[in-house]
């Protein structure tokens, strides 16, 4: 190696690193520390996990576009990798010059990967559009992911020469950002709207009284996990979930860092709900976006009870967990539709549609009482539809007819006529496939 050492100009303590603070989870900045073991980065020790080291500038344009794409390939890859560990860091060569000379850095940003058990790194080559997707990563080190797959190969050939800076002049120009907003189905923009909607009302309590009860917190805790584990991996909203949960200590006792949290991934939040839940009017949307909410976690329970859980996690999670935590957000946050929410609470506290049987604190493996849970969730849903559309209709001083029911219920037979019987009835095992075409 050449010990060519690098003469960058002295920063402050902010200039000098990009990765540091909460946000950056879960990747870790490399920092000296005088109580360390030994002079090198842990990354180079002989550990038994993949290691993906960036080297970076944090003056240089195109290291800080790379910055949220290389927190995104982290945490997407920590979420959909559930049965290997990978590390992922950062090194400023503003700061440790010496080391990035020591690894050859010419030019930057610079990625290289240590394979479990070695010392001895390989490039990790960048896309022209500067990025590195998950797939062509997890294709490198040989590890599953879990969730929406996209052939790495096409990958492999979009890496022509992706520009880069070098060290310690640029000369070359800038990438801009080609990436575009993910254009995500109704289902997942209302979900998604609702679920920030949520998460601000949850705020807002916070606020008006200084701090959250502990059944408050213990609520919320249970949420933002669920959350975490439930939904699909490939949403990017999993970024906020993410930094909300890692920093919840400091979140629920501090109300201006829930709210810069919620602020910093302002571009990945919806702006407003579909027509499909505002029906044309203007902020409104948000107990139908709930709903659907929790029908894509009650589908990814079923999905992914196994996959991303990991044995571990399996012992103290079951279909009536879950009931019970999203029993208690209706109670504690849900602030729209008092019909509805009492509706729920009370459908649920009486184990109406059996939900006392068919929901089980037991960790099956059989996947059709997994599947319960979707099913349950379904039929209350309909349920509750029915029973605010009567009393609509009784204020009116009039009777819901059979003819009224029919209509509010989902699916119709033009939405799904596989989803019935001969007999007039819902064929289960159809209705589950259907939601989770939808949901999932």
């Amino acid at each position: 190696m050449t010990s060519k050492r690098l003469n960058q100009p002295q920063q402050n303590q902010q200039e000098q690193y990009l990765y540091t603070g909460a946000s950056s989870h879960p990747v870790e900045e490399y920092v000296d520390r005088e109580d360390a073991l030994t002079s090198d980065p842990s990354f180079v020790l002989d550990v038994t996990w993949p290691r993906i080291v960036q080297f970076y500038l944090p003056s240089s344009k195109i290291c800080q576009e790379f910055k949220p794409r290389f927190i995104e390939l982290a945490r997407d890859i920590r979420h959909r990798s559930t049965k290997s560990f990978v590390e992922f860091h950062t090194i400023s060569c503003a700061v440790h010059d010496q080391l990035c000379a020591n690894w050859d850095v010419e030019g930057v940003p610079h990625v290289l990967l240590f394979r479990s058990g070695m010392t001895e790194s390989e490039t990790l080559e960048r896309t022209v559009d500067n990025k590195l997707e998950s797939e062509y990563v997890a294709k490198v080190i040989g590890i599953p992911l879990y969730g929406k797959y996209i052939d790495s190969k096409a990958h492999e050939s979009d890496i022509n020469m992706p520009e880069s800076e070098t060290i310690p002049d640029s000369k070359k120009k800038d990438v801009s950002d080609q990436s575009h907003a993910i254009h995500e189905p109704d289902v997942f923009l209302d979900a998604g709207k609702s679920l920030v909607y949520s998460l601000q009302t949850v705020l807002d309590i916070q606020k008006q009284q200084k701090f959250l009860t502990d059944s408050q917190f213990d609520t919320f805790h249970e949420w933002i996990d669920l959350l975490h584990w439930a939904l699909p991996s490939r949403w990017r909203l999993h970024n906020l979930i993410n930094d909300i949960r890692q920093n919840l200590d400091t979140v629920i006792v501090d109300s201006h860092e829930f709210h810069m949290i919620l602020h910093s991934h302002e571009q990945l939040i919806p702006k407003k709900w579909s027509g499909a839940c505002s029906h044309g009017k203007e902020n409104v949307g948000y107990a139908c976006g709930i709903w659907k909410l929790f029908h894509i976690v009650c589908i990814g329970v079923a999905e992914q009870h196994k996959s991303v859980m990991g044995e571990g996690a399996v012992e103290r999670v079951s279909t009536k967990k879950v009931a019970d935590i999203l029993r208690n957000f209706v109670d504690d946050f849900f602030s729209a539709c008092a019909e509805c929410k009492l509706h729920f609470l009370d459908m649920y506290d009486e184990c109406i549609h059996d939900s006392c049987h068919r929901l089980s604190y037991d960790h099956s493996s059989l996947q059709y009482k997994w599947r319960e849970l979707s099913l349950w969730m379904w039929e209350v849903h309909n349920d509750i539809n029915v029973r605010v559309i009567e009393e609509s209709l009784n204020r009116d001083g009039r009777i819901a007819s059979e003819e009224d029911k029919s209509k509010i219920l989902w699916p119709s037979r033009s939405d799904c006529e596989n989803c019935w019987k001969n007999d007039g009835n819902y064929d289960n095992e159809k209705i589950y496939a259907y939601m989770h075409n939808i949901y999932w």
